[in-house]
């Protein structure tokens, strides 16, 4: 189901890096990220998913790779 996220997250984090990165699902985030774009990237993908995240559903760790976001992403359940 991951899968169906890592597209989703390449497409949101990519204006928030330099335009020469191309982006794998291996790619780190986290060395390519300051706070303020992470803030941008969640903001973006609430919006995208119509969810609001919690605290515990997206946290620094979950930015270590664009598969890491996209796993975490895919085990978040929508909240009414």
């Amino acid at each position: 189901m991951a899968d169906d996220f890592h597209a989703m997250v390449i497409d949101v984090v990519s204006p928030f890096l330099e335009s020469a990165v191309d982006l794998t699902n291996t790619s780190p985030l986290g060395e390519q990220l300051d706070s303020m774009a992470m803030v941008q990237v969640i903001l973006a993908l609430e919006q995208r998913l119509g969810l609001s995240f919690g605290a515990i559903d997206i946290q620094f760790d979950h930015f270590e790779t664009v598969d890491a976001l996209a796993r975490r992403l895919a085990s978040i359940n929508p909240r009414p």
